[in-house]
């Protein structure tokens, strides 16, 4: 248990700290911090989404053994994923970044049932991590999960301020 809450501290620095750190850097300089950490974490999250995307097609057999017998197809909904996750991050990249950012996060929420779904499977495979192999997965994945909505949110421009205060214009 203390190894997965070391991986997981050192995952979680790595996620969020390197845009920050880009940002902080930036701003030093004379730079918009937030523009640059939105950059930063859009950088990020594009590669993390991308390696993930072509992964679904470079061994679908992975991504399939995560989905439930119910669902049809498993293979072709490998391909359909990872071409989804890829066409995530060119929207995040054009000017329906907000958008896009939303539907990443709405993504992230819909995905993780699956992956636990996975992990509780015994022997589903030496692909994937199970309770048996691997039992403290989840204490790793789900943080990483909450992680990763963070990083997209930041990556799409979204604002806690704009979103939940918005600023009232002043009356004459």
């Amino acid at each position: 248990m203390a190894r997965a809450l070391l991986s997981l501290t050192v995952i979680a620095l790595l996620q969020i700290g390197l845009p920050t750190l880009v940002a902080y850097w930036q701003g030093r300089r004379g730079g918009d911090f937030h523009r640059w950490q939105s950059l930063g974490c859009r950088l990020w999250i594009s590669f993390v989404f991308v390696a993930i995307g072509f992964g679904h097609f470079i061994n679908p057999a992975f991504v399939a053994e995560l989905l439930p017998p119910f669902i049809p197809f498993p293979y072709l909904m490998s391909y359909l994923s990872g071409a989804a996750e890829i066409l995530m991050v060119v929207g995040l990249w054009s000017s329906q970044q907000r958008w896009a950012g939303l539907v990443m996060i709405a993504w992230l929420a819909a995905i993780l049932p699956f992956n636990i779904y996975g992990w509780t499977i015994p022997g589903a495979g030496r692909m994937n991590p199970n309770f048996e192999t691997s039992p403290y997965y989840l204490v790793l994945r789900i943080p990483l999960q909450a992680i990763w909505i963070y990083l997209v949110y930041v990556a799409s421009g979204q604002s806690w301020r704009e979103n939940f205060w918005p600023r009232t214009r002043a009356t004459a």
